[in-house]
This record gives structure tokens, C-alpha cells and sequence, in this order.
């Protein structure tokens, strides 16, 4: 009985970990690069809020993007046929007509910034190193919100973190056992 309610437990975690519903800022349209290493004052770069694993027909969002000293938002775009209160920002509320299918596709881009580097990497001779870009609560609804068509059930995302400059590890230095210790 013990045996199977663990084997029970294995099964589930996964699945109840791999398929909750996350959000996260990208560096390509392919949600996939979350770093980015800006190497000039000036630089410009659109990225990609996405929402990844949420199981119904979004109809509608709600987020706001942190984003540190050394970075601003210049402008942003949402899907056609959508609607939206705020900016990213200062928190932002999006409807989307159609709703967005995470059946068939299970990520979606729900926003798209352009990003301006007022500041940049240490290794270009910048004062960036290792910062982050958050999707954080929504400074009035509180959360990081989703809604499912057609009866508007809401759901929570999880805000994913995106990271400016990333600090370089030199392997030649480091043994092979320290290096894989970094991803377990």
C-alpha cells in the first residue's frame, strides 16, 4: 500500500509541476533565450512576454514587467482584435478576441515590448552584470492573472525571471564536477 501511494506521488508531481501556468519575458520570438547581453548605450530590442502551459483559451491577462535601472520600455504591442488597460510597466490588463488556444499551441505571445539600454553589459565596459527582468503582480489586481473563455475562470501564472548580462563562468579553472553541480 506504502509502495504504490509514493509511486502515486512520482507520477503526479511532475505533471503538476511541469504543467502549471508560467509567464516570462524572452529574447526571441521562440520563447527559449531568456538572457540577453546589450553591448551599447542606445541599443534597442523588441521581446516577447509569453505565457506558457495554461490548458484552455485565454481570454484575458493581467501583469506587470520590473524592469531594473539601466533599461526602459519604449513602446509595446499587443495581438490584434485585444484590448488593454495600463502599460507593462506600471501594470498592464489585456483582452484578447479570439481567445488565445493553449490547446493546440502551449505557449502564446500575449505582449511584445521594445526594450531601450540606457546602460549595458560589464563585459562591453557597461555596469550591468547579472540583473533581472520580472514578471511580477499586478500592482492593483495583486496577482499574475489569467482568464479562461468562455466562463471567465480565473487562474494564477507564475512570473518567470529573464536575466540581463549573465555572469560568464570560465571553465578552464573549474572542474568538470563544480560546472555540472551549477544545474542539479
Amino acid at each position: 500500500m506504502k509502495t504504490s501511494v509514493i509511486a502515486a506521488l512520482l507520477i503526479l508531481v511532475p505533471v503538476a509541476v511541469f504543467g502549471t501556468p508560467t509567464m516570462g519575458l524572452y529574447f526571441d520570438y521562440w520563447p527559449g533565450q531568456m538572457h540577453y547581453y546589450p553591448s551599447a548605450i542606445g541599443e534597442q530590442l523588441d521581446a516577447y512576454v509569453c505565457g506558457h502551459h495554461a490548458s484552455c483559451y485565454v481570454s484575458a491577462v493581467e501583469f506587470m514587467l520590473e524592469l531594473p535601472p539601466g533599461v526602459a520600455m519604449t513602446t509595446f504591442t499587443i495581438p490584434d482584435g485585444s484590448m488593454n488597460m495600463g502599460d507593462p510597466v506600471s501594470g498592464i490588463s489585456i483582452t484578447y478576441w479570439p481567445p488565445l488556444n493553449f490547446y493546440i499551441q502551449n505557449y502564446h505571445m500575449l505582449c511584445q515590448v521594445n526594450l531601450l539600454f540606457i546602460e549595458f553589459c560589464l563585459r562591453y565596459g557597461g555596469t550591468m552584470a547579472d540583473v533581472p527582468i520580472r514578471i511580477v503582480d499586478h500592482p492593483t489586481g495583486g496577482g499574475i492573472y489569467g482568464t479562461c473563455w468562455p466562463d471567465n475562470d480565473m487562474f494564477d501564472f507564475i512570473g518567470l525571471t529573464s536575466i540581463l548580462c549573465p555572469g560568464l563562468i570560465g571553465v578552464e579553472d573549474k572542474s568538470w564536477g563544480a560546472i555540472k553541480s551549477m544545474y542539479e
